[in-house]
């Protein structure tokens, strides 16, 4: 049962990573990050992508602005894809090819991917070390240490999973795009999430030893 706490404790505290300055980034930073491709979806089937394009940096721009002189400082997640949706979105506009913009959701996925990937081959896998953070005697506990180690490469395959359904909805119909680059991301990070917790508790961590019998 202690086994049981620690993992849904860490998996909670994982989710929502403690920042230098004390904050966490909550629902607010993954709304931002969704609401420039919305924003985009909706001009861009009135007015064409050009105009969607315009609108997405746009308010993308102003999020930035926003959080800044609301919090005091943007978020990574909204630094991370405020990017994506700017750089490409202009690469887009220049070229005139608006699959650039499409690709996006897609980009972000294999850069954070590959992000933790390269963690766990430096054998420091980023969701060990943000659990560090939060509990400096994770140390101490190494079945704790290998939940985290499998959950930090998991998510990075189910971010490349999610990356390619990215790049395949970009040929198909807009609105298939649009729930593939949020909604469908949600869906899986929560499948993620609760897999792990089962992973975590009837699969890598070792049930208590059974006590042994009353001698008569």
């Amino acid at each position: 049962m202690a086994d049981d706490v620690h993992v849904e404790r860490d998996a909670a505290q994982i989710t929502e990573p403690r920042e230098q300055a004390g904050r966490r980034p909550g629902p607010g930073a993954a709304l931002a990050a969704f609401l420039p491709l919305v924003v985009f979806y909706l001009i861009d089937d009135q007015l064409g992508p050009t105009a969607g394009i315009i609108a997405a940096i746009a308010l993308t721009l102003g999020e930035v602005i926003w959080h800044k002189w609301r919090h005091g400082k943007v978020d990574r997640m909204i630094w991370l894809t405020g990017g994506l949706v700017v750089g490409l979105g202009s690469i887009s506009l220049i070229s005139g090819d608006e699959r650039f913009m499409l690709y996006s959701p897609a980009i972000g996925d294999g850069i954070f991917a590959l992000l933790l990937l390269a963690t766990v081959w430096r054998r420091a896998p980023l969701l060990v070390e943000l659990a560090r953070r939060a509990d400096p005697n994770l140390h101490r506990d190494p079945e704790r240490v290998q939940v985290m180690a499998g959950m930090t490469w998991r998510l990075a395959i189910v971010l490349v999973i999610h990356g390619l359904a990215v790049l395949w909805s970009a040929t198909e119909p807009r609105e298939t795009w649009l729930f593939v680059s949020g909604p469908a991301q949600y869906i899986l990070m929560a499948l993620w999430f609760g897999g792990e917790i089962l992973v975590a508790r009837y699969i890598t961590l070792s049930p208590e030893p059974p006590e042994p019998p009353e001698q008569p």
